[in-house]
């Protein structure tokens, strides 16, 4: 039955992406709809406290962009890490039934 496998016989995170020559991105988190929806929710939020600022506060221009940016970051990075968690919980409720054996350098061995 080995042979009419196309993929690699292990089911583990590492042996998939080894499988099709990928290793795992820090940056790949922003490119899935998730991804892209936290950095637009991330740009509202600075803008909002930005404007925020400025309306109620009246504070200097760049101030309010400085602060903007700040709550930009801020609040990606937040989503950046529930996204991240979520994703961990859901993949450590997955049962893998044929785990693959790393190299002694570390790197997933396929076969």
């Amino acid at each position: 039955m080995a042979r009419y496998l196309v993929h690699s016989t292990h089911d583990n995170q590492t042996a998939l992406l080894a499988d099709v020559g990928l290793k795992p991105r820090p940056w790949q988190a922003f490119a899935g709809t998730a991804g892209m929806v936290n950095v637009v929710n991330g740009a509202i939020a600075g803008v909002f406290a930005g404007v925020m600022l400025k309306v109620v506060v009246g504070s200097t221009a760049s101030l309010a962009v400085t602060v903007g940016i700040l709550a930009f970051a801020v609040s990606n990075w937040c989503l950046w890490q529930h996204h991240r968690c979520s994703w961990a919980s859901a993949e450590h409720k997955l049962k893998v039934l044929f785990p693959n054996v790393p190299d002694s350098d570390g790197k997933a061995r396929i076969g």
